[in-house]
């Protein structure tokens, strides 16, 4: 990757891969060493699915109950960050025979998607890592600014979520924590967690 460390790549594919064609940036991601694809709607995790049955995907958007089902029928990890859809995905999961594949989305600061208080962020981890019917596969922020050079906010969100997420991962060591995007990649090595996700930066911006 020419990054060094031992962060995964999860390449976001979204918007039809920004353009360029979901299934063919996917591909292309995989061969290139990605070991997870990303997209926002699970109509877009059923358009990779199709053509990629063994890819690992993300769906980040928020979902209705509809597109819930919808994703977890494409095999996709699905964000949650509400008590209330991480029990309603455990229990469309159990209906189905499978387990649902959850990344428990924190908001450091981006005010887009997410839960903002720490102690809800934390149950939410623990109640996923408690229940049979779900597997707690990672823990997430997004980052507001870390195309902005100067930007005291980025590393006010990255302590932020470095704070709850550490202690998290020594109490379950298999959690993936993943905070950067591609401006963080690239400009913040201490950000990379153990995976990082990268879009545009993909697409040669």
């Amino acid at each position: 990757s020419g990054l060094g460390g031992a962060a995964q790549l999860c390449v976001v594919v979204k918007a039809d891969g920004y353009g360029h064609g979901a299934v063919q940036s996917a591909r292309a991601a995989l061969e290139g060493g990605a070991t997870r694809l990303a997209v926002a709607a699970a109509s877009e995790a059923e358009e990779l699915r199709t053509s990629l049955p063994e890819a690992s995907i993300l769906t980040m958007g928020a979902l209705t109950p509809d597109e819930l089902d919808r994703a977890l029928s494409a095999g996709s990890e699905i964000a949650a960050w509400r008590p209330e859809f991480l029990r309603r995905m455990a229990e469309r999961a159990a209906d189905r025979g499978i387990v649902a594949r959850v990344h428990v989305k924190y908001d450091t600061g981006m005010g887009r998607l997410g839960e903002r208080d720490p102690e809800v962020v934390r149950e939410l981890v623990r109640e996923a890592a408690a229940d049979d019917r779900v597997e707690a596969v990672g823990l997430w922020t997004h980052f507001a600014t870390a195309d902005e050079p100067d930007s005291e906010f980025f590393d006010e969100q990255l302590a932020r979520f470095r704070e709850l997420a550490v202690p998290l991962k020594q109490e379950n060591p298999s959690l993936l924590l993943h905070a950067a995007n591609s401006a963080a990649t690239l400009r913040e090595p201490g950000s990379h967690f153990d995976m990082v996700r990268c879009g545009i930066a993909i697409y040669g911006l």
